[in-house]
């Protein structure tokens, strides 16, 4: 089944992040033309807090499986969204749409940062220089974040223990 990647539920914002004008009508018309495609949208700073505008755009176009992957497109410069910052949003939109008859994967979350949501995580994806927290009782099966996440954030508290100094 094909894939295709949407940022948002509008152009304006799916075209920006995309980097690439008209994209979007493109996207839009090749999800009427397969209908059973799965749509991805990677999270990032710009489109976190859209999220849950996804949810009735999607519904709306009858798409049954969408799955949000984190990090999305980190522009030239900048570092991926943090976690803190982007994993609420991530659920909240991800409820929302579950509510709706939608089949949705998180893709990229450690999912110790899942909680009660651990079952929408995705199956482990390879990380290149993965960066690990070692705190975590279930680290074994977790590929850990992009080792650029902990150099852009110093390694700061974000993903520490809090019994750590």
């Amino acid at each position: 089944m094909p894939s295709i990647e949407v940022f948002g539920a509008t152009g304006a914002l799916h075209d920006a992040i995309a980097g690439v004008p008209g994209d979007f009508d493109l996207r839009v018309a090749a999800l009427e033309s397969s209908p059973d495609a799965l749509v991805v949208t990677g999270v990032t700073r710009s489109n976190a807090r859209h999220l849950d505008a996804l949810v009735p755009w999607l519904h709306a176009r009858g798409v049954r499986r969408w799955t949000q992957r984190w990090p999305g497109p980190v522009a030239a410069g900048s570092g991926p969204s943090r976690l803190g910052l982007v994993v609420p949003r991530m659920l909240h939109a991800a409820v929302l749409a579950t509510r709706t008859g939608l089949q949705v994967r998180l893709l990229g979350i450690p999912p110790c940062l899942l909680g009660p949501h651990r079952h929408l995580a995705g199956p482990p994806e390879p990380v290149d220089a993965p960066w690990r927290c070692g705190i975590c009782p279930g680290e074994s099966s977790c590929s850990g974040v992009p080792g650029s996440y902990g150099r852009w954030y110093h390694r700061d508290l974000e993903l520490r223990d809090a019994t750590q100094s």
